[in-house]
């Protein structure tokens, strides 16, 4: 179909009011692993993955940018649930 696209994507996500020091911390901290290349050759490669390496404010803008795009997706195509 042309202009279609889907994704499989993972991520990290905390609970509601966890210190914002201790998202940065873990976020700095999985930037170290996934930047090493024989993790990324081991662990991710090996699997068909690629890290995109950015902040929690960018993938928080990202879920909700997807959130918006297939709940419209499935709006307009009337899916319902059984």
């Amino acid at each position: 179909m042309p202009g279609f696209e889907a994704k499989t994507w993972f991520g990290l996500v905390a609970p509601a009011g966890t210190p914002p020091e201790a998202i940065a911390r873990i976020n700095g901290d999985l930037k170290k692993i996934f930047s090493d290349p024989v993790f990324r050759e081991r662990n991710l490669a090996a699997q068909g993955l690629q890290p995109i390496l950015g902040s929690p404010e960018e993938f928080g803008e990202f879920m909700r940018s997807e959130t918006l795009r297939w709940g419209k997706i499935v709006r307009d195509a009337k899916v319902k649930l059984d």
